[in-house]
C-alpha cells in the first residue's frame, strides 16, 4: 500500500523538477538560461530500511539526476536548480 503513494509522491516531485525548477544554463557565468526541453535523465533506486543501527523500515527512493543537458552541443552548457535556493 506505501509503495504505490511513493511512487506518485516520486513521479510528481520530479515532474515539478522538470517543469519549474530545472533549467539549463551557458555563457559567461551561466547568465544564458532557458528551461530543460527534453526532459531530464534520472536513476531511482528505492531502499527498504534506514542506514540507522537498528535498521527500522523506512522506505525511500534516490533519484540521481543528470547534470548534462542534451541538444546539438553541450560543449560549456550545464543544468542548475539555482531557483530551488531562493
Amino acid at each position: 500500500m506505501l509503495e504505490p503513494c511513493q511512487d506518485i509522491a516520486r513521479d510528481e516531485t520530479l515532474a515539478w523538477l522538470e517543469a519549474a525548477v530545472a533549467e539549463v544554463r551557458w555563457g559567461s557565468g551561466g547568465k544564458i538560461r532557458k528551461p530543460v526541453r527534453d526532459g531530464l535523465l534520472v536513476a531511482v533506486f528505492r531502499h527498504y530500511e534506514s542506514r540507522a543501527a537498528e535498521s527500522k523500515p523506512l522506505l525511500h527512493d534516490h533519484a540521481l539526476i543528470s547534470i548534462a543537458p542534451g541538444g546539438r552541443t553541450t560543449r560549456g552548457r550545464g543544468t542548475t536548480c539555482r531557483r530551488t535556493r531562493r
